[in-house]
């Protein structure tokens, strides 16, 4: 398994958590670890199915996804070979110093892949995890073995989020058939934060999107391991510098001068004060409620959606 701390801001190291297991969450709940129970399995539109086995298929397939394991190999350079050179240099692109392995079970693995190509308003923040994904769904497919399965996997913070990730696997299930469906949440790495935004949801829409902005910060950038990556060779420390220059490029933010000193905290504390007002215009977009707002957040989750169909 690859290290969290070298592969971390690498490309979105949320996955702390997910690696082992465990969610980070704030959901006043249990929260569901990748071997959970699947909690629908249905047919999705109203044709008789003439393959009725179809919807245990997608149940079987879920549940594989969630206890099954497998290793993936993988590379960071399309992180350095397609990175903005004005932002930050990358004199050598390939090589043993950018090769990765990890393991996991199919969904935790989906996951990472997931939160790891974020993108923002639909660009994403860097491709250093590129060809993670890329072995992930190749994983998949094989455990698929050519059969009628489609797999979504979505990491959307709140509703309509301006920030998330997507990896689709599959064909797109044929309209002319009955398509059930298999659904599971496995854990994200990131912190969670419904509890604390319902805590302080009285205070007004602003005071949720502070707390989720403080969240996804914590989890883009988790402060110890940043600090630690960017006292680290090349190309991880490199790889750090360009994603926090990226983040800091999508929301306006300077980051020279605290990455120069390696000051995680200032170069975090920036970042979440303008995040906090992009996610108060998301919340403000669909919301009228504060606690409506609050209840619909689901930082630490990352949902699986497994569809199947008869040939």
């Amino acid at each position: 398994m690859t290290s969290t701390v070298l592969d971390v801001t690498l490309a979105l190291t949320l996955v702390s958590a997910a690696t082992v297991g465990v969610a980070v969450t704030d959901a006043g709940g249990p929260a569901m670890g990748s071997g959970a129970p699947l909690v629908d399995v249905a047919g999705t539109d109203g044709n008789p199915d003439p393959d009725p086995g179809a919807a245990a298929r997608a149940d079987r397939f879920a549940g594989t996804l969630t206890t099954a394991t497998t290793g993936v190999n993988y590379t960071l350079s399309p992180g350095a070979r397609r990175a903005d050179g004005s932002l930050v240099e990358f004199p050598r692109v390939e090589g043993p110093a950018f090769e990765r392995h990890d393991h996991g079970t199919y969904a935790s693995l989906l996951a990472r892949a997931t939160v790891g190509t974020v993108a923002i308003r639909g660009r994403p923040l860097t491709h250093t995890r590129d060809g993670y994904a890329r072995a992930v769904r190749a994983a998949v497919r094989v455990l698929a073995n050519g059969s009628a399965v489609n797999v979504t996997a979505t990491w959307r913070p709140y509703p309509d989020a301006h920030v998330g990730g997507r990896v689709a696997v599959g064909p797109t299930p044929p309209g002319d058939r009955a398509v059930h469906v298999a659904t599971t949440d496995v854990p994200s790495g990131v912190p969670g934060a419904r509890r604390t935004a319902l805590n302080v949801s009285d205070g007004g829409v602003d005071a949720v999107a502070n707390v989720v902005a403080d969240r996804l910060v914590a989890g883009l950038f988790p402060p110890r391991d940043t600090r630690v990556a960017l006292g680290r060779d090349y190309p991880v420390s490199r790889l750090v510098r360009y994603r926090y220059r990226r983040a800091g490029e999508a929301y306006g933010v300077p980051m020279a001068e605290p990455l120069a000193d390696e000051r995680v905290d200032v170069a975090n504390g920036r970042l979440a004060a303008v995040l906090a007002r992009a996610v108060e215009r998301d919340l403000d977009d669909r919301f009228d409620d504060p606690r409506a707002a609050a209840r619909s957040i689901r930082l630490d989750r990352v949902r699986i959606v497994v569809r199947t169909w008869s040939r």
